[in-house]
């Protein structure tokens, strides 16, 4: 990881930002509040904003991103 502090605080920033929202829906699903059909709504939705507003240019950060919410889209292996 970097030492550069801008670096460290964004990516604290961005883990944390993850981490909430995998817990929020999670927690949802888990309280019958939202379906699992929802669920994957939630990460498709996200996915397709990703798409829409990544700019032109090397996409190395949007490219992980997608990957990220990818891995909430695979089917869990029980």
């Amino acid at each position: 990881m970097s030492n550069d502090p801008a670096v460290q605080s964004a990516t604290s920033v961005a883990l944390s930002t993850s981490a909430i929202l995998a817990a929020l829906v999670s927690h949802l699903k888990r309280k019958d509040l939202i379906s699992e059909q929802d669920e994957r709504e939630v990460y498709e939705f996200a996915l397709q904003l990703l798409e829409q507003n990544q700019p032109e240019g090397p996409a190395t950060v949007f490219e992980m991103a997608r990957e990220v919410i990818e891995e909430q889209l695979r089917p869990s292996t029980p």
